[in-house]
């Protein structure tokens, strides 16, 4: 690359102090113009130089080493560690040995099962978790008798099992947690899933949605009288359904020669209505399919002679619920077809949900099953008393 001419003199002022404000501005505007590689190239070895003196004296961590191999480590902190790569050949090893491990699990059409563990607590990825397993077997062996590293050293050191926290019988076998936050028995969940029913366990507490815009308002139906008798409606209310077509269940009248149900939308305009069911029905399921994503309300009507008896009956608050969006049911969908038969997880992921009725049969089930379980207990009563 041809350079533009420099002024001698000009450097050889610079150097001795003499060159004037003018003579360094001319100087300054040169190498703005046209920066000379050469110059570059020492900006670039000083910054290294600079870096490597800020350089902590112990090695980079595993989870450091990771998250630099599966592009977590992010802005300046890859920068340095990038920078120290470059001067550390036992560094190179040790990340070329992680990077070809990954690359041939992820190559691997069938890898051999392993025990599943989902982590609650440590951020590993499913991949890179076996990679530090697997590597903690090889590092042990090293072509020529090569000591391993400090930090193959430490990777061949074995991990103990966790203590169990609880242990579940369930639907699909037994379901272990352990005091680090994992747990073992669900291994078709994973990700958000994973997370919620180790945390249900762990702190015996469900996560529950808002569903305060499902509380009834008092009063506003129309009806006659409250009977004294047992009419009441007792499901769905103030929940979310995952079916467009729900089943309504309510605790009939005796003595009724019909029972009827009536379905409004938000705005109380008529959206279904029932047959005329038996005397003794106590459930219906829609006829046709209501709209995703939208809030109903809902009655009970009971006909005794001439007369009608609702319930709701004001000033009693009316039964609303909301019928689940077809991506959120969707999503569902998928994650309770990932449980399989768990009732622990169907009823935590029901719960997370809204699907308030369905997670309450699950963990009663799971219950019959752990009749001595507090945890269970706990969570069964968060529900019942919403």
């Amino acid at each position: 690359m041809n350079q533009p001419p420099k002024s001698q003199s000009d450097w050889d002022r610079l150097r001795d102090g003499s060159l004037d404000e003018a003579g360094q501005a001319r100087l300054q505007q040169e190498r703005l113009a046209a920066p000379d590689p050469r110059d570059v190239e020492r900006l670039q070895a000083a910054l290294r130089a600079e870096a490597r003196t800020g350089w902590p004296a112990e090695e980079p961590d595993y989870e450091t080493v990771e998250a630099y191999v599966d592009g977590r480590l992010e802005g300046v902190a890859r920068e340095i560690f990038a920078a120290r790569l470059q001067d550390d050949p036992q560094l190179q090893a040790e990340v070329a040995d992680l990077q070809a491990l990954s690359a041939r699990l992820a190559r691997s059409a069938a890898p051999r099962a392993l025990p599943f563990r989902a982590r609650v607590v440590l951020p590993l990825s499913g991949l890179a978790a076996a990679a530090a397993l697997v590597l903690a077997l090889l590092v042990t062996w090293r072509p020529g008798g090569v000591a391993p590293s400090p930090f193959q050293a430490q990777l061949s050191t074995p991990v103990p099992l966790a203590a169990e926290r609880v242990r579940l019988a369930d639907a699909g076998g037994t379901v272990v947690l352990r005091g680090d936050g994992s747990f073992e028995g669900l291994p078709g969940l994973s990700g958000e899933a994973a997370r919620a029913v180790a945390a249900a366990l762990g702190e015996g507490r469900l996560e529950l949605p808002a569903l305060s815009g499902l509380q009834g308002r008092a009063g506003v139906l129309m009806g006659g009288p409250a009977p004294t008798t047992r009419l009441r409606v007792l499901s769905p209310q103030g929940v979310n359904v995952r079916e467009a077509r729900p089943e309504f269940r309510w605790q009939p009248l005796p003595g009724a020669r019909a029972h009827v149900v009536s379905v409004y939308s938000e705005d109380l305009a008529p959206v279904l209505r029932s047959p005329e069911l038996t005397s003794t029905a106590s459930s219906w399921r829609a006829g046709a399919e209501l709209p995703r994503g939208r809030s109903y309300v809902w009655q009970v009507a009971a006909l005794v002679g001439e007369e009608r008896h609702v319930a709701p009956a004001p000033p009693e608050p009316e039964a609303r619920f909301h019928v689940l969006a077809a991506d959120e049911s969707r999503r569902l969908e998928q994650e309770l077809g990932a449980a399989g038969e768990s009732r622990l997880a169907r009823g935590v992921l029901l719960a997370r949900a809204g699907v308030l009725d369905e997670a309450e049969q699950a963990l009663a089930e799971l219950q019959a099953r752990n009749p001595d379980s507090p945890e269970v207990a706990r969570l069964l009563k968060q529900l019942r008393r919403r």
